[in-house]
């Protein structure tokens, strides 16, 4: 957790109490969490998380999270919508016949291709959604350099910048990529440009 000094608290306690809104802090510090996954069900939880090391009672869902930050005097938190892309693509592929054609494979993985990122738009513009009707959180997309050319990634920030993305989140072990990769500079740029 990322705690920040607010110069303004008085202000920001007195407006939360007009209008009726709640403001936890310790002292002269707002905490801020900076990284949480959150998931649309219980179920999708309990299966991003299988693979943990140790057993979580966390299944990341908006109200658990809710109640976590109220218990612990969370101010805001950064949410996140992980797809992992590169597995899920890698288990789609492990089930094309060995037989195809060239042809088919290449029109078979652009297809699985398309599903992948159609499912991590899709969690994307939840999250956004989550973060517009719910102030606490602080949407943050993910995006996946290695499926998405640059075009791609242009449009997917500006979509999503519009309907309330506050950051980006990139996972280069989960994507199978390095920060300093060439198909990474776009997400950058687009960061850099919308000061995210």
């Amino acid at each position: 957790m990322l705690y920040c000094r607010c110069p303004i608290v008085a202000r920001l306690r007195e407006w939360l109490t007009r209008t009726g809104g709640c403001f936890p802090i310790m002292g002269n510090e707002c905490i801020l969490d900076i990284y949480t996954h959150v998931f649309r069900t219980a179920e999708i939880g309990r299966q991003a998380l299988q693979s943990c090391p140790r057993p979580r009672p966390w299944e990341g869902v908006i109200d658990e999270l809710r109640a976590t930050m109220r218990e612990a005097g969370i101010w805001r938190s950064v949410i996140t919508t992980i797809t992992p892309t590169q597995t899920m693509r890698e288990k789609a592929l492990a089930l094309l016949p060995a037989d195809l054609s060239h042809e088919s494979r290449q029109k078979a993985e652009a297809e699985i291709r398309e599903r992948m990122l159609q499912h991590m738009h899709h969690h994307n513009l939840w999250g956004c959604e989550v973060g517009r009707t719910c102030s606490e959180f602080l949407p943050f997309i993910n995006l996946d350099p290695v499926l998405m050319d640059a075009v791609t990634i242009r449009q997917k920030v500006r979509d999503t910048v519009s309907k309330g993305a506050r950051g980006i989140v990139l996972h280069p072990a989960l994507h199978g990529f390095y920060g300093n990769d060439r198909r990474v500079w776009p997400v950058y740029e687009m960061a850099q440009s919308f000061h995210l």
